[in-house]
């Protein structure tokens, strides 16, 4: 189905250029270059994004920029007629956690087009995005709607000197469960003693116990775990565990900080993958008989 009374072109190109910083707030221009075809457009609206094709829909539109006159894209024309002609428009706004792109789409009054296109912020690196890391989940008896045991990330070796984990509930593999806080955090930092490089784990308890647990680490041990508190229900939707870090853009002073991942996933009914296995193999023999 097409609703034919919304814009049928999306904007060819989207920059954006940090110019400024103050806390976590974004100074910068956003440079839009324009549909090929803007006889149905009317304005470009501009979003936060926490992926180059999803909506940060829990924060408002970050801008919304009127197209050029007639008037106005000719005359540009005449001045620069070798220039592409583009929109721009000044920002200094509070930049969302968890955003990590700006995505522009065309609008009308009869609505807005469903395909935009999209600008990775700087320092996000979200192309690391596949799950690169190995996580365990050791269960234990629990009553039903409720989880026992704990669960393990392994780190990667060569990591930098300062990183910062979390657990988080997720809806599938690769995305969290909105509204709800991370399981747990760490922050592992790396020291030397000597020549002997160790590393200091900070990790909460729990959401409700804020006290901090400190310990030293090998850097041969890189194994993160968290021990379920007792009486710990699954959340409504839940079916797995992710394991995400955190970065800080270069132009914040303050610990605010953005989500990169999932990292590491696994399914909280299925923590050894047998099910998926059984699957597999399942379909590779219903191949060969179809082969056959």
């Amino acid at each position: 189905m097409i609703d034919k009374g919304v814009p049928q072109s999306k904007p060819q190109n989207i920059l954006f250029k940090q110019t400024g910083k103050e806390g976590n707030r974004v100074q910068g221009e956003i440079r839009i270059t324009r549909a090929w075809d803007e006889r149905d457009v009317s304005h470009y609206a501009v979003y936060w994004g926490e992926g180059a094709d999803t909506v940060l829909r829990s924060q408002p539109s970050v801008t919304v920029i009127e197209k050029k006159s007639w008037f106005g894209s000719l005359a540009a024309q005449l001045q620069a007629p070798w220039m592409v002609n583009i929109l721009t428009e000044e920002i200094d706004v509070l930049l969302p956690p968890a955003a990590t792109h700006l995505i522009v789409f065309s609008r009308n009054a009869d609505g807005q087009m469903n395909e935009g296109t999209s600008v990775e912020l700087e320092g996000t690196e979200t192309k690391d995005k596949n799950l690169s890391q190995k996580m365990l989940l050791h269960k234990k008896s629990a009553p039903s709607g409720m989880i026992a045991g704990s669960v393990t990330l392994f780190q990667s070796k060569g990591g930098t000197d300062s990183e910062h984990y979390l657990f988080f509930w997720g809806k599938d593999k690769k995305t969290r469960l909105e509204d709800l806080p991370p399981l747990t955090q760490f922050e592992v930092k790396k020291i030397k003693d000597g020549l002997t490089v160790k590393e200091i784990q900070v990790s909460t308890l729990t959401v409700m116990d804020q006290k901090l647990q400190v310990s030293s680490e090998n850097d041969a041990d890189r194994e993160l775990k968290f021990e379920f508190p007792i009486n710990t229900f699954i959340p409504e939707g839940a079916t797995y565990i992710l394991a995400f870090t955190q970065q800080k853009f270069w132009f914040q002073d303050d610990a605010e900080r953005r989500l990169k991942g999932p990292i590491a996933a696994v399914s909280i009914q299925d923590p050894d993958g047998i099910r998926n296995k059984e699957k597999k193999k399942s379909k590779i023999k219903e191949g060969l008989k179809n082969f056959s």
